[in-house]
């Protein structure tokens, strides 16, 4: 049921925006389902750093195919993902995977633009265009982001960073299928630490209101986060919330948070951090 109706979603989402053929309605069709298969040969890496990544160990996935055709800075836009991924880490409680796949011979030209923008997302390069033969991906921009569900079927496509209906559309299906998250969240990725780091993280929390927030609870996600506040947001003001996590409790990835809970509102903000921790053996 879920997969007719992220069909019909994307058929309106394509008519009403690109005023799509039967074209565009039967590629949408065709594809919702099939899986994605993903070659064991590919090296990921955040920015210069190489990463123990496995990307089908989520229950959620979002991956970009992105050639090298024309210019291809433009079409990795590599800070608008920073924003979408950090959405959909917090909608998901952290069980979101994401990887850009670039197909290009230039690996010093990609690496510059990954420490240009520091790029804290994992990223790999497929030049010899061994993902586009085994997926049969298609040449329009379009059509090269997915929404994979925990077996790599498709659950959407479309690119989020171009359209705004897209990303309503990745929201409401990761919405639909999780639940209890914060509606309010701010959200620090940090790349690759080394395994013995410590992270540390201030989120500075505004209040446009007319009104003080009481701190009430900090819970944090776990024991291996150590938090620290003050007790009021005062209107028209700000808090500030320091992290401490500790890398001893962390695996290969990691998504850790803090809600906080105000006794005048009903739901608490999210904090959290997310990245990668890069062993000795790497």
């Amino acid at each position: 049921m879920i997969r007719y109706i992220a069909i019909i979603f994307l058929m309106i989402i394509f008519v009403s925006c690109d005023s799509a053929t039967q074209s565009n309605r039967d590629i949408v069709s065709e594809v919702v389902g099939k899986q994605i298969i993903i070659p064991d040969t590919l090296t990921i890496r955040i920015k210069n750093d190489t990463i123990n990544y496995d990307f089908s160990d989520a229950g959620f996935k979002i991956l970009v195919y992105v050639d090298s055709s024309d210019c291809t800075s433009c079409k990795m836009k590599l800070g608008k993902w920073v924003d979408i991924v950090n959405e959909f880490k917090n909608i998901t409680g952290g069980d979101l995977n994401f990887l850009m796949i670039v197909n290009s011979h230039n690996d010093e030209e990609i690496s510059y633009y990954l420490e240009r923008d520091n790029f804290p997302l994992p990223v790999a390069i497929d030049a010899d265009g061994r993902f586009r033969s085994l997926n049969k991906i298609r040449k329009e921009n379009e059509y090269q982001t997915f929404l994979l569900d925990e077996s790599d079927n498709i659950l959407a496509i479309g690119n989020p960073t171009i359209n705004p209906k897209i990303r309503s559309l990745y929201r409401g299906i990761l919405s639909e299928r999780t639940k209890g998250e914060p509606k309010e969240f701010i959200s620090q990725p940090k790349g690759v630490i080394m395994q013995r780091d410590t992270v540390y993280a201030t989120f500075r929390i505004s209040n446009p209101d007319n009104v003080n927030y009481t701190v009430q609870e900090l819970v944090p996600s776990c024991d291996c986060i150590k938090v620290q506040s003050l007790d009021t947001m005062p209107s028209h003001g700000f808090l500030n919330v320091n992290l401490k996590v500790v890398p001893d409790t962390l695996e290969r990835s990691f998504y850790k948070y803090v809600d906080v809970f105000f006794t005048q509102k009903e739901l608490p903000i999210r904090l959290s951090v997310h990245g990668f921790i890069k062993t000795n053996t790497l």
